[in-house]
């Protein structure tokens, strides 16, 4: 969630400095015509201007700090906002000054490009450093924050102090700690809430989301008793540490504002999906805990529609979803086939591989009566093939001739 967040805020604050951009050259080039009378508007070629400018901005983005998976503000304070700032300024320098001197262009002052860059960096800065946390402070309010109160000693919250100062920039508002000690300790940044005791009414009063549980008191009971005021509460827990010992279900780590923290929820499929370096391209990769998936499905129920919720809670944020499935007919590629509207199957161009499509297409089928009523096969795409050989071309006058073109 918090990588999400953090590279749309990237993406928002950039868009805004290309449209400072193209408002201050604006301005500057009024002033220069009208007021200083240093340029001739009927000799320059404006539009061309202009889209220099705005490819300029937009060329700036791929700025390499943009592309670097950090949770932490520094990219956003004062070296990073300046680093940014020179890099926009120089490519913005590259195309105006590529433009006056490819075109030859004398009607336009250099000291008028060169006064209008210097402007622009002396505004860049303070930009690049405010304007992300001004739009996180509109962005991530109200609804769109997770309200997220501490539980345990005023010792053991003193550890997260510096992580819970950076939380409100991604929208999760530090509300306070619940302890189980007499309050003393006016040194603590975050309010005190009150005790263990009064937790479930704490929790329905500031309508938590999110509960960090900082240590256990070496009690099963005290565990138990908070994850029972949770789940009825309908509140994720996040694990300060992984105490493995006090919990009857495994402990998922979970990395959230620079710190991996322990949870015993699933995570949501917007918190493990990723950026790539192609524009508009994410990726939610696997890791090695895939493995053992199927075995831990077997149990669990509705274990055919995990990956179709999984994907529902963010289908609209893309235009366009693509199921990677393993080459087997076990639980992973059911899921699959229930979560899709579409299936396109690479076949590779050998007798045994169109033996298998066959037993694939009763899945397919099986999947569609039972599951997925809207699963459609929509194409089938010959790999590999070898025009040197007869039995690709076999293979593909096999499909072809079933399946049509």
């Amino acid at each position: 969630m918090i990588g999400n967040r953090t590279q749309g805020l990237r993406l928002l604050s950039h868009a805004f400095v290309v449209l400072f951009m193209l408002v201050l050259f604006g301005v500057m080039l009024m002033f220069s015509v009208y007021v200083l009378e240093r340029v001739n508007a009927q000799h320059v070629n404006l539009p061309l201007y202009f889209l220099a400018v705005m490819i300029a901005g937009l060329l700036s983005y791929r700025f390499k700090e943009d592309r670097i998976e950090d949770n932490d503000l520094n990219s956003f304070r004062w070296v990073g906002a300046i680093r940014k700032a020179n890099y926009q300024t120089v490519v913005l320098a590259l195309l105006l000054f590529g433009v006056v001197f490819t075109t030859k262009d004398k009607a336009i002052s250099r000291l008028f490009v060169g006064s209008f860059l210097l402007l622009f960096w002396a505004t860049a800065v303070p930009l690049n450093r405010y304007i992300p946390e001004w739009i996180a402070g509109v962005a991530f309010r109200g609804s769109n924050s997770v309200r997220t109160i501490f539980l345990g000693s005023e010792r053991s919250a003193r550890h997260l102090e510096a992580w819970a100062s950076r939380q409100p920039f991604y929208g999760i508002d530090i509300i306070g700690l619940i302890t189980y000690e007499m309050a003393t300790d006016l040194k603590l940044k975050m309010p005190i809430l009150g005790e263990f005791m009064d937790m479930s009414l704490i929790i329905d009063a500031y309508k938590v989301d999110q509960v960090v549980l900082l240590e256990t008191r070496n009690s099963d009971w005290w565990v138990d008793s908070v994850l029972e005021i949770c789940e009825k509460a309908g509140c994720r827990i996040l694990i300060f540490n992984p105490w493995e010992e006090y919990f009857d279900q495994e402990l998922i780590p979970v990395s959230q504002g620079g710190h991996t923290f322990f949870t015993l929820q699933e995570e949501p499929l917007e918190n493990v999906v990723e950026p790539t370096d192609v524009r508009n391209l994410f990726v939610a990769p696997a890791s090695l805990d895939l493995a053992g998936a199927e075995i831990e499905l077997v149990p669990a129920f509705s274990r055919e529609q995990r990956l179709k919720r999984a994907i529902e809670a963010v289908r609209d944020d893309y235009d366009y979803v693509l199921i990677d499935c393993p080459p087997s007919l076990g639980l992973l590629t059911v899921n699959g086939l229930a979560a899709a509207g579409e299936v396109l199957v690479p076949i590779q161009c050998e007798y045994y591989a169109l033996e298998g499509l066959g037993q694939l297409l009763r899945n397919v089928d099986l999947v569609k009566r039972n599951l997925n009523p809207t699963l459609e096969m929509s194409t089938i795409l010959c790999v590999m093939y070898d025009a040197r050989t007869k039995l690709s071309g076999q293979v593909v006058s096999e499909v072809r001739e079933h399946f049509g073109e």
